[in-house]
């Protein structure tokens, strides 16, 4: 459970500084900048955007917990939870 705290709040403290350097938005930018959809989806788009930032802490949640096959599911629960939290 520990393992998950840890994410979450790794990851919404990436999002704080997401939301303040207005990442999202620059990544629509340099999206048409570079012609790429992938970029630009994901810039539109709230929860691929949360979903893809999830990423981070998951990777670095490795370094300090065993790995689990759930792993693989923890982005989409933390983007998920996030979507709750707005509500």
């Amino acid at each position: 459970m520990e393992k998950y705290i840890f994410i979450f709040l790794v990851f919404w403290g990436f999002k704080v500084i997401a939301i303040k350097y207005s990442l999202q938005e620059k990544i629509g930018v340099l999206s048409m900048k570079w012609r790429s959809r992938f970029l630009h989806e994901v810039s539109e788009c709230a929860f691929c955007f949360e979903h893809h930032l999830a990423i981070i802490p998951v990777l670095i949640s490795i370094l300090f917990f065993q790995i689990t096959w759930i792993d693989i599911f923890t982005p989409i629960m933390v983007a998920a939870m996030s979507n709750i939290l707005k509500k």
